[in-house]
């Protein structure tokens, strides 16, 4: 008798499972800055470009070219990832406003969200330009960062972060990213 219990315990457990989504659900309420990001870092990885890399901080500057394999675009966009707007907690948090080919989102105002802007401008029907500006106040820090990427064709050809970061101990750091993609 106690075997029947179990096999039915686990007859039903297992025709439960079958109704459970086999992929998680995708947000598409604004634009998906993770999914631009992650088919760049494909296309850059198989055309197999090289990034000038420039950093500026405090006055100081370093310029290198890199060949990045996929995990290294991947740690080169993680603070973009910032940015993005398309996120369950922000549906109805942005406003988008359409001019021709560019899109701003800005917040409605209803929440405290660190992307204050948001802008896309497309050429053709081709993204050819995104900007974006993240403010984010905390107890021991604040941090201001501005990007501006440039795309050629769909493909990444410039990008820029320009920010400074405050900490209470450390003062305040103001630095610059320049990277250019060139195919070899």
């Amino acid at each position: 008798m106690r075997n029947i219990f179990l096999t039915a315990a686990l007859l039903i457990t297992l025709i439960g499972c079958d109704q459970l989504p086999s992929e998680p659900q995708t947000l598409h309420a604004y634009f998906d800055m993770d999914s631009l990001l992650n088919a760049q870092i494909t296309a850059l990885t198989e055309q197999n470009v090289t990034l000038k890399k420039s950093v500026r901080k405090d006055g100081e500057e370093e310029t290198k070219n890199f060949e990045l394999d996929s995990a290294g675009w991947e740690k080169e966009f993680e603070i973009l990832r910032d940015f993005n707007i398309n996120l369950p907690r922000n549906v109805g948090a942005y406003n988008a406003v359409k001019n021709g080919e560019t899109i701003v989102y800005k917040p409605t105002g209803k929440q405290d969200l660190p992307v204050q802007q948001f802008q896309l401008k497309y050429q053709n029907g081709q993204l050819a330009s995104l900007s974006s500006e993240f403010i984010e106040s905390k107890y021991i820090y604040s941090t201001d960062r501005n990007i501006n990427l440039t795309f050629e064709n769909g493909l990444l050809k410039k990008y820029q972060i320009k920010g400074t970061q405050n900490m209470i101990i450390l003062g305040a750091v103001e630095y610059q990213i320049l990277g250019s993609i060139i195919n070899e």
